[in-house]
């Protein structure tokens, strides 16, 4: 359980700083992709995703209803910004993950990842041979 524990815990942090978490986890998306309609393509470079009013600070039981309405235009282009901008987090970090998390969290997850293969009979290392197999085949 403690291993559980320390995975949620590197998820929940990730998710948090880097993935938008709070803002979206009352919204009901499908797929990253089922806004990129509401998308003007806006740069977001200089862009304060915590100032935009997507989310209402007055309303606790439903993050996603803000001062603009679920579901109109402003709410949907906010919320397509956001899910650019989680892709566009993805498509950076995905082959160095370490750059994302830092180097002390970096290590942290390395050495959980070393803790559940102890633990497991390096069910993870088989795994990765078995996929390697497959692959080749």
């Amino acid at each position: 359980m403690s291993l559980g524990y320390r995975i949620e815990e590197i998820i929940f942090n990730l998710a948090d700083a880097h993935l938008f978490f709070n803002d979206l986890e009352e919204c009901d998306q499908v797929h990253i992709d089922d806004v990129s309609s509401d998308d003007n393509g806006q740069d977001l470079s200089n862009y304060n995703f915590s100032a935009d009013g997507f989310r209402s600070s007055t309303n606790v039981n439903n993050s996603c209803i803000s001062s603009t309405v679920r579901g109109g235009v402003d709410w949907m282009r906010k919320l397509a910004f956001r899910y650019r901008r989680m892709k566009e987090i993805y498509n950076t970090y995905r082959t160095n993950p370490q750059s994302l998390l830092g180097q002390q969290k970096h290590e942290d997850l390395l050495q959980l990842r070393l803790d559940i293969e102890t633990l497991t009979g390096s069910w993870f290392t088989l795994a990765m041979k078995a996929l390697s197999i497959i692959s080749q085949r």
